[in-house]
This record gives C-alpha cells, structure tokens and sequence, in this order.
C-alpha cells in the first residue's frame, strides 16, 4: 500500500519529550525489532512499517514498561525500514530501523574523562542516528603503547582520561548493535619511543627523522620494519580491550620517504600490505574484526581499495573544496571497488564560528549531496557533536532543538532508504540521459542542472531494472559552490519534470526529510505524448534542501 498524503497530516510534529527510537542502531536478520518509546507508557499505539513508501506491516501494540516490542518484524527481510505511530492517547511519532542493510553510517566518541562515566546521552544520541560504527577518537595511553598503565590517566595531549570510562561506552554500544572501532593512527609514535627506535623511524631526502607537529614521529610500516608488527600488536590490545576493530589513521604526509638505511619506500604498497597483514593477524584471535583506513586527501585510495577492510574511508581537505570535487572523490572511489561503502569524514569549519543557520544549511546540503552519491558521511558524535576540524576532540557542541529535529529527521531518512542509497545495481544517467540533446528526461526550469553548482537544482538520476530514482538538492540559494562554507537556503516553485516512458509506470512518489516528519506522497502524472515517445510528466513539489522522487515500473 503506498503511502498517501493524509498520513502526513495525522503524524504532525514530534515532540523531544515524546516518541520512538529503536532499541539498536541496526539489527541482524531474524531479530526481533524493539522500540523504546516516551511519553505513551500504558497506553496502545498503532505501528505501520513501511519499506520503499510501501506498508509492509501494520499492527496494533500495548506500550509496557515504555517499549514496544515487534516480534513480527523479525520476518521482514534486509533493508531499511521507517516505523510511524499513532497512540490511544493523541501521541504521534516516526523513526526508522535497519536490518542488516550493509550500510555504514560512522560516528564518533572522544570524551572519557572519570566525569564521563554513568552517562549514556552520548551513545543515546548515535543510536537516534542509527550510527552503527563508531569511532573512540584518541582513546589510548600513548599512540604506541595503547594500555595505560594506571586508572584514570593522562593522554599525550594532556587531556584526563578513565579507562572504565571506555569500557562503559564500549558496552553501551554494544548493547545497541554498534561496531567499536578504536582509533589507532599507523605510524604515529612518541618522540620518546622512536628515540629509542631510529631504525623504524621514516626520514625524508636528507636523513632527517619525519615529524607530526612536534609531538609524534612518523614510524615505518614496511613489513621488514619491527615497528609493522609491534603496532599490529598495539591493534591486538585494543581489540583484546573489548573493541570490535581499528580505525587506522594516517597523516597525509609524507607521501615519498625513506627508511633508517637511505633506501625510497613505496608508502602506497606498505599501507596496502599493512591492512592485509593487519586483517590476517587480528581475525586469528578476533574473528569479524573490523578495519577502517583513513584515505587523508583522496590519497592512496587507488593502492588501498582493494584490500581487506569494511570501506573506503576518505577524509577531504584541499584542494578538494566544491561540490563537484565531493562527487567525483566518490564516484572514483566506487570504481575502485563497488563493493564497499564510502565513507566521508568532512569537517564543517563554519560552526567553529557557532550555531548559525547558514552552517546547519552547508551540514544539510553537505550530508544529502554525500548520501545521494551512495556515500556516507562522518560529521556527529557524542552528544549532539558535530565536528569542525581534524581533532575531534574539539567538537561543536549543538544545542539548537529545531536543528537537532531536523538532523534526526535526516537519519531517519537515510537509513529508512538505506537500500536506495547503497543499490549498485542502479546506474547513474544523470550526464548521459538529461538536458541538450539527451530526450529521457527534461525539467521546465533551466536552472536544473546535473552537476552540483551553486544557483542551480542539482539532479541525480539513477536507473534500475524495474524502478527509477531521482533526487534533487536544491542549491538555488547557495553563493558559492564551497562545501565548507556557509550557506543561504531558497526555496524552489514546484516545477514540471518530464519522463521518457519506456514501461508502464506503478507510482510515482516524492519524500523529503524537510518537513516537521519525513513527507511521503504519491504523485499523480499525466501521459503527452511527443515525436520521442509518450512522456509521464508530474509536478515535483517545491524544495527546500533535498527531495526525492521514486517511480516504479508496472
């Protein structure tokens, strides 16, 4: 039953003291599906699940002890899924639940002080995103040498950490269905250890020691240098520490040294052996470890893709600063290998400058612009963290309600159509089949465009065998084409978009998450018929940020 537009009407706004959220971040086939819910215990509600802005449950439940328990949703088979309540006593309220949908949507944790403990608003803010991995930024002693020897401790930069803290968080996570992957850079060691260790050290032209700042030494990984197994054993700790994997950080310089004897290394070829060596070793003890490896700069993604790890994690700066730049980091990282997610870890420095609306626009263009590409998108942790630079430790604390709606309202989105985004099936004809002389498609306004460019409604057209899937990001306001910059939001006029028929066409439906509750409607279309063929041709209904529509075939 597709979704009509009276539904939206019934579900209003939700309230931060009331609603629904998911037991776990994601959910393995078979599992039983669990909500928790506020402000309606005692009461009954009824469910609907919808799956593709189809229902493919609806039931009738009591709220006991503030959970509602789905049993029969254990049948539903992968993919993400969106869940909309209305109770007995005039609450109404949606979220969303993924079923093993393969797809990564990575967040972050970076506070552990003794203070930290007992609190579980930080986890409970990712699982609300549906965050299934989740990245402990600088948890560890010392960058070689991941156990502290006492508890609590000081970290190299000075900051009060507890190890018990970290064990909470660890179970907290899990508790939700997260991967816990520690953050663990691959050749980053103290000053100290690499005096004692000049043979594992990695020097530039001239012989001189390579630094970070002034308080790590860049370590060689090459599989002939001691320092390759004795961080593989610092990885082995962690994940004997409770972790579920590694996030291997890199630095993005160097890209050219060379070892304690004077002989150039191939850094490319050592990062790629490091990951397989790494995946080998720790599986052995660790069966499903999980690893992650930071690309900085879009750089050596080609050497890397390939090798044993869950994605293809890139974090952008310069000269990568457009829209379009964003783009092709992700449609070349797909080529590499389409079989793993991208993962884009992209910083927002305008809320360095605090909470404006122009920088919560840039995160929601930014964020849809990734998501529509089939990436995902590193940017919130903690508790209502967003981050703002590479040291995530110094995260932009939100606490604007309308916005913290509105970026849940998003998750909510991109998980419910986690099978969309991630389709590899579906090929992208944006370029190929509209505007010019291309006839499959045609929008009345000239300022659709298929490229990402600020004055312009960005389109992205995706085919598959038995449906279609359009969105658009509305960038008409935007100044400039910068994603790091702040940005002006105007909304569209709805307008007429034309589609080339080549089957029968079922429904088609627009959604959007820029509403008080994720809009579902289905739209009507008429038949023209042309010199080219019939046309099905509907109004798209005016924008915000983002909006979707898809058309299934007969």
């Amino acid at each position: 039953m597709v979704v009509n537009a009276i539904d939206n009407e019934e579900l209003g706004a939700p309230h931060d003291m009331v609603g629904i959220v998911p037991s776990k971040a994601q959910y393995s086939l078979g599992e039983p599906i669990e909500l928790a819910a506020r402000g309606i215990d005692g009461h009954d509600a009824t469910i609907r699940v919808l799956h593709d802005h189809r229902e493919v449950m609806q039931a009738e439940v009591p709220v006991v002890n503030g959970r509602i328990v789905l049993p029969q949703a254990a049948k539903l088979p992968a993919g993400g899924y969106l869940v909309r309540l209305v109770s007995d006593n005039g609450i109404c309220s949606q979220t969303a639940f993924d079923i093993d949908s393969g797809m990564i949507r990575y967040g972050f944790l970076s506070d552990f002080t003794p203070a930290d403990g007992g609190n579980d608003a930080p986890v409970s803010w990712l699982n609300t995103l549906h965050i299934n991995y989740v990245q402990y930024y600088d948890w560890m002693y010392r960058h070689d040498d991941y156990i502290a020897p006492s508890d609590p401790f000081t970290d190299l930069l000075g900051r009060e950490m507890s190890m018990e803290t970290i064990r909470e968080r660890l179970r907290q996570a899990s508790a939700h269905g997260m991967t816990n992957v520690a953050y663990g850079a691959i050749y980053g060691a103290t000053n100290a250890f690499a005096a004692q260790h000049p043979e594992s050290r990695l020097y530039d032209i001239d012989g001189n020691p390579i630094l970070f700042f002034d308080f790590l030494s860049i370590m060689n990984v090459n599989q002939a240098c001691g320092w390759h197994d004795h961080i593989i054993g610092e990885y082995r700790k962690a994940l004997d520490f409770g972790f579920d994997g590694i996030h291997m950080d890199t630095y993005g310089f160097p890209k050219d040294a060379y070892d304690y004897e004077g002989r150039r290394l191939d850094l490319p070829s050592d990062f790629a052996r490091l990951i397989d060596d790494t995946k080998q070793e720790l599986t052995r003890t660790h069966p499903g470890a999980a690893l992650i490896f930071n690309n900085v700069g879009n750089w050596p993604v080609d050497a890397v893709a390939h090798t044993d790890q869950e994605a293809i994690y890139i974090e952008v700066w310069d000269p990568y600063t457009s829209y379009r730049s964003i783009r092709d980091i992700i449609v070349h990282a797909q080529s590499c290998d389409s079989s793993k997610q991208v993962i884009l870890a992209a910083y927002l420095a305008p809320f360095n400058e605090g909470s404006s609306q122009g920088a919560f626009n840039a995160l929601y263009i930014l964020t849809a612009i990734i998501t529509v590409l089939g990436a995902t998108h590193l940017i919130h942790g903690e508790d209502h963290g967003i981050i703002t630079e590479g040291y995530y430790a110094r995260y932009y604390r939100n606490d604007n309600a309308h916005a913290i709606a509105t970026i849940r309202r998003y998750y909510d989105y991109i998980t419910y159509l986690a099978g969309l985004w991630t389709d590899r099936s579906m090929q992208d004809v944006s370029h190929t089949h509209f505007r010019g002389d291309n006839r499959e498609y045609a929008a009345d306004l000239g300022s659709v465009s298929p490229d990402p460019e600020a004055g312009s409604i960005w389109i992205n057209i995706r085919e598959g065998r038995d449906r279609t899937f359009v969105n658009f990001v509305n960038l008409t306001g935007a100044g400039d084409d910068a994603w790091n910059a702040p940005k002006s939001m105007t909304d569209t006029e709805p307008f007429t978009f034309r589609m080339l028929m080549t089957s029968p066409i079922a429904s088609i439906t627009f959604s959007t998450p820029d509403a008080d509750a994720i809009r579902i409607e289905p739209l009507e279309y008429v038949v023209e018929d042309s010199q080219f063929g019939p046309y099905a041709v509907v109004t798209v209904p005016s924008l915000h940020v983002w909006g979707s529509l898809l058309i299934c075939n007969a």
